[in-house]
């Protein structure tokens, strides 16, 4: 992922044929699709531990429990062949 996958970018290294002269004409041509829409995923993590010692810590018991959720996890989704791509990145619902 990239640091701008919200904005639609557009590459300046695209060369066009020209059929009227000898060679390609230089432009541009869009590089992503834009989503206004994308936003930062969200993760929220709880995690919970006791340690017990028993016997003058002869016998030493932990338990550990965790847990992790994330929403709008970030994916690359498949849009339509039409677009001219086969994916975009959005937030997964």
């Amino acid at each position: 992922m990239n640091d701008y996958a919200a904005l639609g970018l557009w590459s300046g290294s695209a060369a066009y044929p020209d059929n009227l002269t000898s060679g390609p004409k230089p432009g541009v041509a869009p590089a992503q699709l834009k989503n206004p829409d994308l936003k930062w995923e969200k993760t929220t993590t709880y995690n919970a531990g006791i340690d017990l010692g028993l016997f003058k810590d002869r016998l030493f018991l932990n338990f550990d429990a965790y847990y992790k959720y994330t929403t709008d996890a970030l994916l690359y989704l498949p849009v339509p062949q039409s677009t001219g791509y086969s994916s975009t990145l959005a937030n997964a619902e």
